[in-house]
């Protein structure tokens, strides 16, 4: 075996470092914070079990990984004595919560956590140049509340909005539309990195989705801002004031064939 390797391996061996520990650790909470927050494991039995090398407090170095498990307790694979089925013991099947779902969620709770907003949105582009050069491509800013967009600390969020906003921070502001503007999650500095990153790779048509709590307020500071936005996400914002809900549908055509309801048939004219 090459000397180099032999000298690797017996350094790996040995325990680690007290410093190489302690980032082994921080490595370790940092997962646990990620799952602890994501949207659809809040509610979930879950826990973090080290593995390998790591639980056994070797091959920790600054060139190797931390092996961890997410594990929840909620959906579990059982294997029988012969002759007995699952309702024996009581178990449902199939499980309310499936396998995949979870691996879904931990993929969703890491990627929200450790996001990479812009690169992965240019990676998407350089893979898609045509897509994108034709504005064919949207990119979702939902990063969390919990963490700044990739690339973007408070100081860096005033520097963004220095440069692309300038009005919207000379002035007195609350500490509800700072938020908006420069905090956590997604805000007018994240939605101009995202622009700015975009447009200096070479993807200016690339347009931008933006989603996460958008009320009246928000919207406000980021007309303020003049955010770069194409389209914005309110799923699940309800006015806290019923009377000003004012968005109504209509049917406009049954399989195909333009039809409406009487009293609406200006929709069909402006269709023409």
């Amino acid at each position: 075996m090459n000397q180099a390797w032999e000298d690797k391996f017996s350094i790996w061996a040995s325990a680690p470092s007290t410093t190489q520990q302690e980032k082994a650790e921080h490595a370790e909470t940092a997962v646990l914070d990620a799952i602890t927050a994501g949207r659809s494991l809040k509610a979930r039995s879950v826990r973090i079990v080290p593995q390998g090398s790591y639980r056994n407090r070797t091959n920790v170095r600054l060139e190797s990984d931390v092996d961890l498990g997410v594990v929840s307790s909620d959906t579990f694979f059982f294997d029988l004595p012969a002759g007995m089925s699952a309702q024996d013991f009581g178990i449902s099947v199939p499980a309310t919560y499936e396998y995949s779902t979870f691996k879904n969620d931990v993929e969703q709770a890491l990627v929200d956590y450790f996001g990479r907003e812009t690169s992965d949105a240019v990676e998407v582009c350089r893979r898609f140049p045509e897509l994108a050069a034709a504005g064919r491509l949207a990119f979702r800013m939902d990063t969390p509340g919990g963490r700044y967009c990739e690339g973007l600390d408070l100081a860096r969020s005033y520097e963004i909005l220095e440069n692309n906003a300038p009005q919207s921070i000379r002035g007195y502001r609350t500490e509800a539309e700072l938020r908006y503007l420069v905090g956590t999650g997604v805000t007018a500095a994240a939605l101009w990195r995202l622009r700015q990153v975009l447009d200096e790779a070479g993807f200016p048509n690339a347009k931008i989705v933006a989603s996460s709590g958008f009320g009246p307020e928000k919207c406000r500071m980021m007309a303020a801002a003049d955010a770069p936005i194409d389209v914005i996400g309110t799923g699940s914002y309800l006015p806290e004031i019923w009377s000003e809900t004012y968005a109504t549908a209509d049917i406009i055509a049954y399989d195909g064939e333009p039809m409406v309801k009487a009293g609406r048939e200006f929709l069909l004219r402006s269709k023409r």
